[in-house]
């Protein structure tokens, strides 16, 4: 996951720069980084072949969400601490309520659209909070 890191960290860099004039290139460094974290964590061959895993209606791949719940499955954590995580990526979806894939989506939108220094600061907080639970940060 060298890359993952290499992009979390150039989003850090670019979203501190004073001279940013677009923050494209910042909410796709944390898009990535995220999406790669989540695909080595939970790879989707493993995810599906999980007891009781069904894809859900109209998916060829799992969601995002059922890759966070089979990585924190997958480290014993009890369905009362794994839910704080899966509430948090539900409030993600929430607040992104045309958004279907809340953290990868919110950041493709933002890579084709002006974006602001507020909305990626925001988005690295969502990765944030859910890289925290993903990767057990204490």
């Amino acid at each position: 996951m060298p890359s993952a890191a290499a992009s979390y960290v150039q989003g850090i860099l670019d979203l501190a720069s004073e001279n940013r004039v677009s923050y494209r290139g910042c909410a796709c460094e944390f898009r990535e980084a995220f999406r790669e974290i989540l695909d080595h964590l939970a790879p989707d061959d493993e995810v599906m072949k999980a007891t009781g895993f069904t894809l859900e209606k109209d998916r060829k791949t799992p969601t995002m969400k059922q890759k966070v719940r089979f990585v924190l499955k997958s480290r014993g954590l009890n369905q009362t601490r794994s839910s704080v995580a899966e509430k948090a990526l539900e409030l993600i979806e929430t607040l992104s309520a045309d958004i279907a894939r809340a953290i990868y989506n919110r950041a493709s939108l933002a890579t084709h659209v002006e974006t602001t220094q507020d909305e990626v600061v925001q988005l690295k907080r969502y990765i944030d909070t859910m890289l925290f639970d993903l990767l057990a940060i204490r």
